[in-house]
């Protein structure tokens, strides 16, 4: 993820910041944590190798977009640094009928940091993307609940009396 200043303090500085690997292991904990029994695989199964293979089910998570920016506001002698992130995510749900459930979800974080000079600002962004990750695993789980909930829901005939 590549962040660039908002404005002219540090406007020629920017900032690559790999949130690829803090991302991937905060998706795989909160999975494990939120499902009976969870395998990894990085392919789609069809609903015939589901069926084959007898999972119930695959949960397919998506990284979507990232987007960020920092911005400098001068102080006396030094700077405040402040840094917005935002990541994003589709979720889909498959079963044996195909796609059960999608949605996407978006996260946004933000870091901030005391700076001298222009390379620490990096800091805050790192901050800032750890931010949005803890968003986005937060707000995926509840969308993994529902999309699980009303596939249930679904699943189970209605009677009436």
């Amino acid at each position: 993820m590549k962040t660039k200043s908002q404005a002219f303090s540090c406007g020629a500085w920017s900032f690559d910041t790999d949130v690829n690997s803090s991302y991937e292991g905060a998706m795989r904990e909160v999975l494990t944590r939120s499902l009976e029994k969870v395998d990894f695989t990085a392919e789609i199964l069809s609903p015939e190798q589901l069926k084959q293979k007898g999972y119930d089910a695959q949960i397919i998570i998506h990284q979507g977009n990232a987007d960020s920016s920092f911005s400098v506001s001068p102080n006396f002698f030094s700077g405040s640094a402040r840094a917005d992130v935002t990541l994003s995510v589709i979720l889909a749900i498959r079963d044996e009928t195909g796609v059960a459930y999608q949605n996407t979800v978006s996260g946004k974080g933000s870091g901030s940091k005391d700076v001298f000079a222009c390379p620490t600002i990096g800091e805050a962004v790192s901050a800032g993307a750890q931010d949005a990750i803890r968003t986005i695993v937060k707000d995926i789980t509840l969308y993994l609940r529902d999309g699980l909930r009303d596939r249930q829901i679904a699943a189970k005939p209605l009677t009436s009396r």
